[in-house]
């Protein structure tokens, strides 16, 4: 399962937390490729892992852009962030924008 498949899946399993999780589709392009597709789909998930982790949101919005050149996925949520325990280090650990970089 990938693409809009995998993104409905995933959001249908975070609404069972209680989570309001919604998601919309802007512009066309083609299908992603396997990698691009499951690199969205992980993005998705650890994005909503997070809200229910470290914030008190009753409500996700996740919404899908998509074009024939890229795919992005901003989202929102209702409800302030927890603050997050001090780290020393963030050792093992990479941004998003790294994950991205190893994926093209």
């Amino acid at each position: 399962m990938a693409g809009a498949a995998a993104f409905e899946a995933i959001a249908d399993a975070f609404r069972g937390t209680g989570l309001d999780v919604r998601v919309a589709y802007r512009g066309e392009g083609p299908a992603l490729g396997h990698d691009a597709a499951l690199f969205a789909t992980r993005f998705i998930q650890a994005g909503l892992t997070n809200v229910l982790r470290h914030a008190t949101a009753s409500r996700v919005d996740i919404e899908v852009n998509q074009s024939p050149s890229r795919c992005a996925s901003p989202s929102a949520m209702t409800g302030p962030a927890q603050p997050l325990p001090r780290r020393d280090s963030a050792a093992g650990r990479c941004g998003n924008g790294q994950k991205l970089s190893v994926a093209r």
